[in-house]
């Protein structure tokens, strides 16, 4: 998993990911330490910590001076339970990606039916849910099967648990304040729901950014991180 981190003097700031849905982002851990070299990469993931708050608590309150933590998709929602209990150090700074509120909102393209439906279907055909939200993802090559192939060792029992909590879990605006925070949205993420965020502090990635703007478009991406670790 991890352990604690401190960022040594003069060394590379701590940038610990807390993962999406089916998405350990340590599956692509070599390539996002070389399109963002600037950081001492560590990876949480969300479907390790779904029925552990308390273990997802440690390892960001251990977190050093300097450290940036970045929550995409259901890690940013579980980010911001960590966050409205003021769990989340002050000294770190915090960008959630994909950002959402409530995944499954009655009007929203997510309803608790559309869930369900997944949630059964991962019981029969694991391996065709997974390929489908893949290519909703708008994964492609390499970074599709390093992807998928963690994605199938979490088994049916995770998959359905992290999309349990995807249904139930609904934070109440306005977001969670902390004097070091940024929000990443992508214009058209087909998965994520349209969630208001606080325009100050909200970066817009561009367009084809789609569900993964951290792969689609580093430049803009390693922007935003650089602005996150000088905040």
């Amino acid at each position: 998993m991890l352990s604690p981190v401190n960022q040594a003097q003069g060394g590379a700031p701590p940038l610990i990911w807390i993962g999406g849905w089916a998405s350990d982002l340590q599956c692509w851990d070599g390539l996002l330490a070389s399109l963002y070299p600037g950081f001492d990469h560590r990876f949480i993931d969300a479907h390790a910590v779904l029925d552990s708050g308390a273990r997802l608590r440690r390892l960001v309150e251990d977190a050093g001076s300097g450290t940036c933590v970045v929550g995409w998709s259901l890690g940013g929602l579980l980010l911001e339970g960590l966050l409205r209990e003021g769990l989340v150090p002050p000294t770190c700074a915090v960008l959630t990606v994909c950002p959402f509120l409530d995944f499954c909102t009655g009007d929203g393209p997510w309803k608790p039916l559309v869930l369900r439906r997944m949630m059964r279907r991962i019981q029969t055909d694991p391996l065709g849910t997974l390929e489908d939200f893949g290519t909703l993802m708008g994964l492609a090559g390499l970074q599709r099967k390093a992807w998928l192939e963690q994605a199938m060792e979490l088994g049916e029992e995770s998959l359905v648990r992290g999309l349990e909590i995807l249904e139930r879990t609904r934070w109440e605006a306005p977001w969670a304040s902390h004097p070091r925070r940024l929000w990443a949205f992508s214009p058209d993420d087909p998965v994520s729901p349209p969630c208001d965020t606080p325009l100050p502090q909200t970066r817009r990635c561009p367009e084809l950014s789609g569900h993964i703007p951290f792969l689609r478009h580093p430049a803009a991406f390693g922007a935003i991180l650089d602005e996150l670790a000088a905040r």
